[in-house]
């Protein structure tokens, strides 16, 4: 008798586990299959001129771009935006100053800006989003680079 009781306490023990390993293990598996998708979105702050002189006046203007990822039910993972402000004149136009950040949604995403830097009239970022799995494994890494550009006119790009 003690022995089926035994034999029965250590089958129950194993349908009990195997129920609760199943979702665990379902979890784990549309972890490894999500579709990521991006858009870009660019915002633009002109300034009146900053400085007159007899041959040309240099407007300010200070611009945002953001790339944002998606999965495929349109729910926003993370962001990565790029700010620069820029002067131009007509004749040239140079960026003097950029700054990148990135924002996380999802607690299965880790974001971060790996480098920042403006050169002539380009501002430049690259950040970098690490997907990792309920039990902490990395799952993906997602890398993104962002410009933006002003012309000596003043169009963003």
């Amino acid at each position: 008798m003690k022995q089926k009781l035994i034999t029965l306490g250590l089958i129950v023990a194993m349908l009990i586990s195997v129920i609760y390993v199943a979702p665990v293990q379902a979890a784990e598996a549309d972890d490894d299959s999500e579709i990521i998708t991006c858009k870009v979105i660019i915002y633009e702050y002109p300034t009146e001129p900053t400085e007159i002189s007899a041959a040309r006046a240099t407007s300010t203007k200070s611009a945002s771009k953001t790339v944002v990822f998606q999965n495929a039910n349109g729910d926003v993972l993370w962001q990565v935006t790029l700010d620069a402000t820029f002067r131009y004149n007509g004749s040239t136009s140079v960026c003097t100053a950029a700054n990148a950040s990135t924002q996380t949604f999802s607690s299965s995403w880790k974001t971060r800006v790996s480098s920042c830097s403006k050169s002539q009239n380009r501002a430049y970022a690259s950040a970098y989003g690490n997907r990792y799995s309920v039990k902490g494994k990395l799952l993906e890494t997602v890398t993104q680079n962002v410009t933006l550009t002003c012309s000596k006119t003043g169009a963003i790009s």
